[in-house]
């Protein structure tokens, strides 16, 4: 685990694959987190958002700071999101929940 800041620990293994902005907005979730309040990652199209949330979310399961998450998106990208946890945080599960309605 390397601290990235703050008290943010992250497995070295996603942290050496992040960009300095992709850093950058991990930290600020963190400092959401911290504050007990809520945020939108903004950034444009292409820079990592799912990559940002799910290293937050692998430094977060890692430190046992939670034990599960519920991430709500449209049908059309649960497969991409799927294949991003497989490469960037096999050691997380997840498990796929849609329906028709």
């Amino acid at each position: 685990m390397v601290e990235i800041g703050n008290g943010f620990y992250l497995c070295q293994a996603i942290e050496r694959r992040l960009y300095t902005y992709q850093r950058t907005g991990l930290l600020w979730m963190w400092d959401l987190y911290l504050k007990k309040r809520g945020g939108v990652l903004g950034d444009d199209m292409g820079l990592g958002k799912t990559i940002q949330v799910i290293a937050f979310l692998s430094g977060m399961f890692d430190s046992e700071m939670i034990k599960s998450v519920l991430i709500i998106m449209p049908v059309s990208l649960i497969a991409n999101w799927k294949k991003e946890f497989e490469g960037w945080a096999p050691g997380i599960d997840v498990y796929e929940y849609h329906s028709g309605s």
